[in-house]
Formats: structure tokens, C-alpha cells, sequence
């Protein structure tokens, strides 16, 4: 992976890079970005705005991990040689910076830590400690060559997947508690109608179906299924080892098995059609 530090002149003058995410690279701001930035708002209203806003996107890339904050202790270098920044034109921050990014790409062998700045004295002094350094323009035509997406994009593909990842488990879970009620109603019917009377037994049918209407008309498919699943069990449950065709409550187990697994393959049918099983569909269904 790829690590650029970025100088405060890059932030004011491309604080949309701070939207940019890919993979492949990891940026780094210097510790005393924020208050360059705040510095550089207290100029004049229309910087202050531009200053807020760039504040803003610091605490949201930061906040989902595209970028860190590189601290950096002045202490922690030697002192600068007499006459350096009168020669170089470079102030205290840029020195820190330019140190900060030399040492970091010897930890990290230097292969892959980039410095990145517009100041064309900064840039000149990292170059002659042969430190690898980009500009502005030479910065977008590397990331260029990165699949970069917009951190508004990498939010709502992650919102998208939920809400897609939520419709597929929802019509299993309540397929599952329906499944769940069923059996609770069919193994308990006898102490559920005793403890509630006829009227409440007929008015728990009608709320059972409706809610299988509401997955109908929501999860077609997911419905199809279940009644395929439902015919099957009950097939399972009536028939038991023994079949005898001539005892009625067996026959009517029988339809009514056959007809939940017809309905069900039915509605399978219907919702398949126009999609990538539109073929194998056509050889029950010739509408």
C-alpha cells in the first residue's frame, strides 16, 4: 500500500481529495494541519467558510479510516543548520515535515511513503534529501492509476448493501416465525382453542392470513418456496409409513399437500418470470 503525506497547501487548495478512497494507498496528515487551516480561516469570511468545510471532511475521512494524523515532535529531530530556512525559503513546519516523511519512508524502506506538496521551495528541499515528492498535478495523475471512489459513494454502497442484505433476511425470518406459529398452532390446537373460544381461534386464522398475504405480495418468491416447504411437510406429517388411500382424512391430507406444492411451484413460476431462470421456466409454463 501506498502512503502520501500531504502538506496543508494540498488540503486548502484539493480539499476534495479528502472524499477520494482507494485500497491501494493510505494518506497521512501532518499533526498541525488543523491549525495551518485554521490560520488560513481567520484571513478573511469566505476563508473561514472554506475552512469549516474542510474541517468537516478531516472528521469524516478520518472518522471511516481513509486518513490518519502523522504527530509530529519537533523534538524528536536535530536542530536545522544556520541560514537553512533564509536559503531554502522554507518555514519551521515545512523542515518538521520534510524530516517527519524522511524518516518515515526509512522505516518503512522508503518504497512506498510520499510526501506531497504544492510549495515549490518545500518540494525542491525534500527533493535534495531524495525523498520521493509530488506536486499537486503529479499527485492526481498517480491516483489516477488507483480505482479510486468518492467516500459519499463507499457510504451509500455500504447503505445499499444493508437495505439489500436486510430484504433478503427479512422474508427468512418471517418465513421462519411463520413456520414457527404453524407448528406451535397445529401441535398445540387442541389448549389454544380451549383457552381462547371459537372467536378468537377464527379471528388468529384470519391474522395468520393475512400475513401470509403480506408476504405474498412482498416476497413473492420467498413465499413460493414456503409453500412448497409447507405442502411437503404436510405430505410428511399426514401420510406418515403407512399410506391407505381408502381413509378419507388420508386423501384429504393428500390434496392438500399436492396443493400447496402446485400453488407454490405456481407462484415460483410467475415470479421467475423475466429473470435468469425465464428458461427453465418455459418448460412447465408456456403463457
Amino acid at each position: 500500500m501506498k502512503k502520501y503525506i500531504l502538506d496543508t497547501n494540498i488540503v486548502i487548495n484539493d480539499p476534495a481529495l479528502l472524499k477520494q478512497w482507494s485500497p491501494r494507498c493510505q494518506i497521512y496528515l501532518p499533526s498541525f494541519v488543523l491549525r495551518e487551516v485554521n490560520n488560513f480561516g481567520k484571513r478573511s469570511k469566505a476563508n473561514t467558510q472554506a475552512a469549516e468545510e474542510i474541517h468537516k471532511l478531516i472528521e469524516d475521512a478520518l472518522s471511516r479510516g481513509f486518513i490518519r494524523f502523522a504527530y509530529i515532535d519537533p523534538k524528536q529531530f536535530d536542530r536545522p543548520a544556520p541560514g537553512l530556512f533564509r536559503t531554502r525559503r522554507i518555514t519551521t513546519n515545512d523542515y518538521l515535515l520534510a524530516h517527519f516523511t524522511l524518516e518515515f519512508s526509512r522505516i518503512k524502506e522508503g518504497k512506498n511513503v510520499t510526501m506531497v506538496t504544492d510549495d515549490v521551495a518545500l518540494y525542491n528541499y525534500a527533493r535534495s534529501l531524495g525523498m520521493n515528492t509530488l506536486n499537486l498535478r503529479e499527485f492526481h495523475s498517480e491516483l489516477a492509476h488507483f480505482k479510486t471512489v468518492s467516500l459519499d459513494e463507499v457510504g451509500a454502497r455500504a447503505a445499499a448493501g444493508g437495505y439489500w442484505l436486510l430484504r433478503a433476511l427479512a422474508p427468512v425470518a418471517a418465513g421462519a416465525l411463520l413456520a414457527l406459529a404453524g407448528g406451535l398452532f397445529i401441535n398445540y390446537f387442541g389448549l389454544i382453542s380451549a383457552l381462547l373460544g371459537g372467536g378468537a381461534m377464527v379471528a388468529l386464522i384470519a391474522a395468520l392470513a393475512i400475513m401470509l398475504l403480506f408476504i405474498r405480495s412482498r416476497w413473492r418468491l420467498s413465499y413460493s418456496i414456503l409453500q412448497v416447504l409447507l405442502g411437503l411437510f404436510v405430505l410428511y406429517e399426514g401420510l406418515g409409513d403407512v399410506i391407505d388411500a381408502s381413509a378419507p382424512a388420508l386423501l384429504v391430507t393428500l390434496l392438500a399437500g399436492l396443493f400447496l406444492i402446485m400453488t407454490g411451484l405456481d407462484n415460483l413460476g410467475k415470479r421467475a418470470k423475466g429473470t435468469f431462470l425465464e428458461k427453465y421456466r418455459a418448460f412447465i409454463f408456456k403463457d
